[in-house]
This record gives C-alpha cells, sequence and structure tokens, in this order.
C-alpha cells in the first residue's frame, strides 16, 4: 500500500485504469460467453417445441373443423358439408 502512495500521480492513475480496464474485458467475456450459451438454449427449444406446437394447432383447426361442418349439414341441409368433414378428417387431425 505504501509502495501505491508514493508514486505519482499520472502513475496512480494508469494503475487504476488499467485496473478497471481489466475487469470490464473480463465482465465483457463472461457476457458473451453467457449469451452464447442463451443462444443455443433458445434454437434447441425453438426446434424442439415450435414443430409440436404447430401440430397441435393444426389439429385443433382440424378438430374444429370436423365439429362445424355437422352443424352446417343439418342445419341448411346442404350436402357439401358432409364431403367437407370427410375430408378434413384425415387430411387435417
Amino acid at each position: 500500500m505504501n509502495k501505491f502512495m508514493n508514486m505519482s500521480l499520472i502513475r496512480k492513475l494508469g494503475v487504476e485504469f488499467d485496473a478497471v480496464t481489466l475487469i470490464l474485458t473480463g465482465v465483457v467475456l463472461i457476457n458473451n460467453s453467457q449469451v452464447k450459451n442463451i443462444s443455443e438454449i433458445s434454437v434447441r427449444v425453438t426446434n424442439l417445441w415450435v414443430p409440436a406446437a404447430l401440430a397441435s394447432v393444426q389439429m385443433q383447426n382440424g378438430i374444429n373443423h370436423t365439429l362445424a361442418a355437422p352443424s352446417g349439414c343439418m342445419l341448411p341441409g346442404n350436402e357439401k358439408f358432409k364431403d367437407e368433414r370427410a375430408q378434413a378428417w384425415p387430411k387435417e387431425i
């Protein structure tokens, strides 16, 4: 400590600047490492869960389509809704 106190002002500022630069370099390196890890996790989660979510939405739409077709057939008496329901079942569900 006594050695630091005997240094000139310019020398003290230089040592302090070097210390702060070293600390900031360490923080930046740790930050970059963590961002890379988070990016890898994000890509993995996206690749795993997005296809499952899309399949679930498509299946839900197919179920809604097949449930709505009979009411369209029964109420107005239009036979085309029977065909739509028959086609929607294997394609959408």
